[in-house]
């Protein structure tokens, strides 16, 4: 009986030309492909999806170039304008007050609303009184008044106009002037005072 026959047969090839066939298929691949850095890669996509402002690339270098214990500047804020000090009187100046009033202050023809007689005080009692006096008429609403210091070189005498010019009388009135001889003279001071809105 003849021996049966294989229908399969295998077929091998040789183990060299298998070797050279796959060596040169990825030679061929390796010519063709570009390499490719996997974090240059995701670095752009990365900064491309996030925009970062041009203002805040500034300040990032800023930060860098500055040194780490040196404290950034402050920003002081802009000095408060200082309010306008009133104008210092003396006898006879009027800077707020019209011409024809000022005229009539310095000749007496304004009615005297309040007067106040400083003969016989101290200097400090004389200088509280004054303000007192001053402070009181301007509230009661009276526009002249007079303040008595006696004729002749006395201290109240020189010392009245440098009252008048200190807060907060100051703030209170508008002018002052010598007196008229029926009203005291050198030794007597007008005083016009400034409206107070505040008075009906």
């Amino acid at each position: 009986m003849p021996a049966p026959v294989n229908r399969f047969i295998s077929v091998t090839m040789p183990r060299r030309r298998k070797d050279a066939d796959d060596n040169a298929l990825w030679e061929a691949v390796k010519a063709t492909a570009t390499p490719v850095v996997r974090d240059t890669v995701f670095r752009d996509s990365l900064e491309s999806a996030i925009a970062v402002p041009p203002e805040a690339e500034k300040a990032k270098k800023t930060a860098k170039r500055r040194p780490a214990n040196r404290p950034p500047t402050a920003v002081l804020p802009e000095a408060l304008p200082q309010p306008k000090r009133a104008r210092e009187l003396s006898h006879g100046c009027a800077p707020g007050v019209d011409r024809r009033t000022a005229e009539r202050l310095k000749k007496g023809r304004m009615e005297i609303e309040g007067r106040l007689d400083l003969h016989g005080m101290s200097r400090e009692d004389a200088h509280r009184a004054t303000l007192s006096f001053v402070s009181g008429a301007r509230l009661s609403g009276k526009r002249c008044i007079l303040i008595v210091t006696g004729k002749g070189k006395g201290i109240l005498q020189s010392e009245l106009p440098r009252w008048l010019n200190l807060s907060p009388i100051r703030e209170q009135i508008l002018s002052f002037s010598h007196a008229r001889p029926q009203d005291g003279g050198s030794g007597a001071v007008y005083i016009l005072l400034k409206r107070d809105r505040s008075v009906p």
